[in-house]
C-alpha cells in the first residue's frame, strides 16, 4: 500500500507530461497561438464533443487573434497546427512549397473505403496523381461542349417536375436533389437514377449523428477508425457502387458500337485498349463525379437559390441575362454563350464566397519547412504538423472585402479580388479537377429554373441558414421552404 501511492503519482505525472509536452511548440518559436488548450485535446475538444467542427474552431481562432497576424498556432489534439492568414503564405502552401504540403489532412484508408479513397480529394501519392489525371481528361472544352448538349437533353425532363409547380411552396433541398440527381446519373454515368440509387445516395450524404461519427473517426481519429473498422462510407453503399462499376466495365467491353455522351464513358474512351479499363479506374471516376458533382453542387445550388429568393433585384438581373442569352441563340444554349454570361458567374462566385464548398483546406506537412509571414513571424514545421487554409475566414475578412457579409455579386465586376484570398476550389495542383463540370451543372440548373420561375420567400422561409456543426463538410440544417411562381 505504501508503494501504490507513489506509483500512482508517478503514473499521473508521466501521463500529464505525455499529454502536455507538445504544447510549448509555438511558444518556443515566438509565435502567437490560441491559449485555450485542454491537455490531450489541444484546442479541439469542442469537435470531439460535437459542439463545433474544425471549421468553426479555426474560424473562431482566426477572428480572435491579432488583426494583422500573418499566422497563428493552435493544436489539433496534440499535433501542432498552423492557421495561415496571409495570402502570400497561402500561395506558398498551395503552390510554391506544394511538395511539402501535397497531402490533404482528410484522406481515407483504401481498405475500409475502397470507393471514396479513389477520389482525388481523399487520395494520396500515386493514387491521387492517377485519379486526378483521369478526371482532368474528361474536362477538355471539346468534351464539355458535348456534355452540355447531354445536360440540355436531360434538363427537358425537369419540365415534368416543373409542370406540377405553380405558386407552390417547395423545399429547396428536395428540388435541387432531384434535378442534380438526374444530371449526375444520366450525364455523369449514362444511366437512369432508378431502383436503389436514391437510397444509396441518401445513405452517403444524409446528415445524421452516425455520419458525424464516421467523419470524426476517419478524418481526425484514424487509429480509432482502424480499430473499430468503421468506414466513412456505409459498407452497403460501397458494395452497390462496386457492383455498378463491374457492370459498366462488362457492358462497355461487350458493346462493339459505342456512342456515349456521358462523362464516364468519354473518359473510358481515352484508352486505346479496352482491356486497360479496370475497376479501380471506374471507381475513381464514379467517386469523383458522385462526391464532387452531387453533394457539393447540390449545396451550392441550394445556397444560390436561397439567396436569390431574398434578393429579388439580383434575381431579376440574372433572369434578364439568361433570357437575353437564350434569345441571342434562338433558345439553344451553346458552350460559348454560357461562357459569355458574366453575371451568372458573379452570382455563383459571390455565393461561393459566403458559403464555400469547403470552409477550410487542411494540409499535412511531409518535410521540414519554414514559413515566414509579412509581419515578421517565422516558424518551422515538422512532418506530421498540420496547416489550415481558413477559406471561409479569408472570404469574410474585412481586410480584403468591403461589407463582407453582404450578398453583392457586383463586387466581382471590379476584378479587384486579392490573389489567394478567394479560394472556392482551392489553388495549385490540388485544385478541384472537376470544377468546370460542377460549374456547368449549376449553370444549367439555374437557367432551367429561372427562365420559367420567380423564386420567392414565404412566411416559413428561414431568415438565415443554420449549418450543421457536427459535419466537417458544410451541410444546412432543417428545411428551406420557398415559393416558385411561374413567369
Amino acid at each position: 500500500m505504501i508503494l501504490v501511492l507513489p506509483l500512482i503519482v508517478v503514473f499521473l505525472f508521466i501521463l500529464y507530461y505525455y499529454l502536455t509536452w507538445p504544447y510549448d511548440y509555438w511558444k518556443k518559436q515566438g509565435m502567437e497561438y490560441a491559449k485555450t488548450i485542454v491537455p490531450g485535446f489541444g484546442n479541439t475538444l469542442p469537435m470531439l464533443l460535437f459542439r463545433e467542427n474544425l471549421n468553426f474552431i479555426s474560424d473562431r481562432i482566426y477572428r480572435n487573434c491579432s488583426p494583422n497576424a500573418s499566422m497563428i498556432g493552435m493544436f489539433h489534439l496534440r499535433t501542432p497546427t498552423l492557421i495561415v492568414r496571409d495570402p502570400e503564405l497561402v500561395q506558398k502552401v498551395l503552390v510554391t512549397k506544394f511538395a511539402a504540403f501535397e497531402n490533404n489532412l482528410v484522406y481515407l484508408d483504401e481498405h475500409r473505403d475502397e470507393f471514396l479513397s479513389k477520389n482525388p480529394f481523399f487520395a494520396v501519392g500515386e493514387t491521387w496523381k492517377n485519379s486526378r489525371k483521369l478526371v482532368i481528361s474528361g474536362m477538355s472544352q471539346k468534351k464539355l461542349k458535348l456534355i452540355l448538349q447531354f445536360m440540355q437533353r436531360v434538363s427537358v425532363c425537369f419540365d415534368e417536375h416543373f409542370d406540377r409547380i405553380n405558386h407552390s411552396e417547395i423545399e429547396l433541398r428536395d428540388m435541387c436533389y432531384r434535378l442534380i440527381c438526374e444530371i449526375i446519373f444520366q450525364v455523369g454515368f449514362g444511366i437512369k437514377p432508378e431502383g436503389n440509387f436514391d437510397v444509396m445516395i441518401n445513405k452517403m450524404f444524409e446528415s445524421t449523428w452516425f455520419r458525424a461519427i464516421r467523419q470524426l473517426l476517419n478524418f481526425f481519429l484514424r487509429s480509432s477508425a482502424k480499430v473499430t473498422g468503421i468506414s466513412f462510407m456505409p459498407i452497403e453503399s460501397q458494395r452497390f457502387f462496386k457492383y455498378l462499376s463491374k457492370n459498366i466495365i462488362e457492358n462497355y467491353k461487350m458493346e462493339k458500337e459505342r456512342n456515349y455522351g456521358d462523362l464516364l464513358h468519354m473518359i473510358i474512351e481515352n484508352f486505346e485498349d479496352v482491356n486497360d479499363v479496370n475497376e479501380n479506374m471506374v471507381l475513381s471516376i464514379l467517386s469523383s463525379v458522385l462526391f464532387n458533382g452531387f453533394d457539393t453542387v447540390t449545396n451550392v445550388a441550394i445556397n444560390v437559390l436561397y439567396r436569390l429568393a431574398w434578393n429579388q433585384r439580383i434575381q431579376d438581373n440574372l433572369r434578364k441575362e439568361i433570357l437575353d442569352t437564350l434569345d441571342s441563340c434562338n433558345g439553344e444554349l451553346t458552350y460559348e454563350s454560357i461562357k459569355e454570361m458574366s453575371y451568372i458567374d458573379n452570382v455563383i462566385n459571390e455565393t461561393l464566397r459566403l458559403n464555400p464548398i469547403l470552409e477550410i483546406n487542411a494540409k499535412i506537412c511531409t518535410t521540414t519547412t519554414t514559413l515566414e509571414g509579412s509581419d515578421g513571424q517565422k516558424c518551422t514545421l515538422q512532418p506530421g504538423n498540420i496547416v489550415i487554409i481558413p477559406t471561409k475566414s479569408l472570404h469574410k475578412d474585412e481586410k480584403y472585402w468591403d461589407n463582407p457579409h453582404v450578398f453583392n455579386p457586383d463586387r466581382f465586376n471590379k476584378n479587384e479580388v486579392t490573389k489567394f484570398v478567394f479560394l472556392p476550389f482551392g489553388k495549385g495542383p490540388r485544385m478541384c479537377p472537376g470544377m468546370r463540370f460542377g460549374l456547368l451543372e449549376i449553370k444549367v440548373l439555374l437557367i432551367s429554373v429561372l427562365q420559367k420561375f420567380k423564386i420567392k420567400t414565404t412566411d416559413k422561409t428561414v431568415t438565415s441558414l443554420e449549418m450543421d456543426q457536427r459535419s466537417f463538410l458544410p451541410a444546412v440544417k432543417g428545411k428551406i421552404l420557398v415559393q416558385l411562381e411561374k413567369i
